[in-house]
């Protein structure tokens, strides 16, 4: 479990992932039966393909494999436009938000996502 804020923010976990998840269809093998349930899930903000914003976006890859090329290369785009991502954990023993999470043997028991987009709707937000 992985969260990382500021300029270059990243969550991510494992999980095991129900067929409707988006890509699934990428993680299963028809000839051989092999599905791949159970994946590394990454969410990173990086900049956008028109070069003048930011964009938060989603990659998969099976738990112990290396990442397909085309994942790496096309990451499914979740927000555009984005101007704020953070991510917060619950510490029990604080019983307070944290902006880091850095317990191996421990999962938080609540996240807190804050995203924040532009537009016309959000002139002002940040």
């Amino acid at each position: 479990f992985i969260v990382q804020n500021g300029n270059a923010p990243e969550l991510s976990f494992v999980a095991d992932l129900p067929h409707v998840f988006p890509r699934n269809a990428k993680f299963v093998n028809p000839n051989t039966g092999s599905d791949f349930s159970l994946r590394r899930l990454t969410f990173t903000v990086e900049p956008a393909k028109n070069g003048t914003s930011r964009a938060l976006v989603l990659r998969q890859t099976p738990v112990l494999m290396d990442m397909d090329p085309d994942e790496k290369k096309y990451p499914l785009v979740l927000a555009k436009d984005v101007r704020k991502f953070s991510v917060e954990c619950w510490d029990t023993n604080q019983l307070d938000w944290v902006d880091e999470w850095d317990d191996t043997n421990a999962i938080p028991v609540m996240l807190r996502v804050n995203l924040v987009t532009g537009g016309q709707g959000n002139a002002g937000a940040g």
